[in-house]
């Protein structure tokens, strides 16, 4: 998000940019703004987001005078905006900049048998971990989730570059893909789910479509 609000506002509905201003900081309304701009650019028909009781958003698009819902999920980091989009399917992204801030945490969010398969003691490899469970935490989308306890990283396959894998055939600027094996259990609930991710320069996405 290196664009000025200005930029960012340019061609957005009236409603949109002034919906932006109610933010205090600048830093929210470049985040509300550049996401607008992309579902812009992504999806032409899409009207607005809404969000249900437990915050779980939804996107509402018009197209030839038919309303309809998409399955929608979005995440910022400092630098970048994601935002995941399909008709039907449940889903979950995140995208985090890579530093300290995952690793200084990792107690909270990392069981004793994933530090055991934790590929390297680095930065990258805790955010990488987070950012797949906040992917995860969306999917769920019931939230009450404790990632120490419901959400579980397994295997994880790692993949230089992105030219063979066609999730990320289409992201030239990436530098290392693969997928994680995760679970979520809560109660009587069980899903095996896995998580995409893909390193872009200093950031690292993740996703699910499942």
């Amino acid at each position: 998000m290196s664009e000025s609000i200005d930029v960012l506002r340019a061609e957005l509905p009236l409603a949109v940019r002034n919906a932006a201003t109610l933010f205090n900081s600048s830093r929210r309304q470049k985040e509300w703004l550049a996401t607008r701009q992309l579902l812009r650019q992504m999806y032409p028909h899409a009207l607005h987001i809404e969000h249900d009781e437990l915050g779980k958003p939804t996107l509402i698009v018009s197209e030839n005078d038919n309303l309809s819902s998409q399955c929608i999920s979005i995440s910022h980091s400092r630098k970048m905006v994601a935002v995941l989009l399909h008709p039907t399917i449940e889903l979950g992204v995140d995208i985090e900049q890579i530093d300290a801030r995952a690793e200084r945490i990792k107690h909270k969010f990392l069981s004793e048998e994933e530090f055991r398969r934790l590929p390297f003691d680095t930065d990258y490899s805790y955010c990488l971990y987070w950012s797949a469970k906040e992917s995860l935490y969306k999917w769920y989308a019931k939230k009450a989730l404790d990632f120490r306890e419901n959400i579980h990283l397994r295997e994880l396959t790692i993949q230089e570059g992105s030219h063979s894998d066609a999730d990320t055939a289409h992201m030239p600027f990436v530098k290392q893909s693969g997928q994680l094996i995760a679970s979520i259990q809560k109660g009587d609930e069980y899903f095996d789910l896995s998580v995409q991710f893909a390193v872009l320069s200093d950031h690292v996405l993740t996703w699910i479509v499942q």
